[in-house]
């Protein structure tokens, strides 16, 4: 009986009868578009290249913004990183416009006695 193949124990999961009553409706849905399988892309030796081109284009320009636009990743290789954004705002937690052109009253650890720490 398919009832006693879907029950655990007596009582039936509603889950497994939607994805049985379902199944064929979304296994048409969900397939992919045509020109994104690996058949298609055999067989269309005109869309490799293009795949390839934006994928990299894509991934150079995402790298390139994330280095070059957000203060939290250098480009340079330096002992103490953390004291060049000192006066710096960090865009993406300050939407408030502050001015940050003073120096932060942030103690500085390399010059602190012994008496403070």
């Amino acid at each position: 009986m398919i009832l006693s193949k879907i029950s655990t124990s007596g009582i039936v999961l509603p889950r497994l009868l939607l994805r049985r009553a379902f199944h064929d409706q979304r296994a048409t849905q969900n397939r992919l578009p045509q020109g994104l399988t690996m058949e298609s892309l055999r067989r269309h030796y005109s869309l490799q290249p293009l795949f390839f081109i934006m994928g990299c284009v894509t991934i150079g320009a995402f790298s390139f913004a994330v280095r070059s636009f957000y203060i939290n990743v250098d480009w340079t290789e330096k002992e103490s990183l953390f004291w060049n954004y000192r006066n710096k705002q960090q865009k993406l937690r300050h939407a408030i416009p502050r001015d940050f052109t003073k120096e932060h009253i942030a103690p500085n650890y390399r010059i602190m006695s012994d008496e403070e720490g």
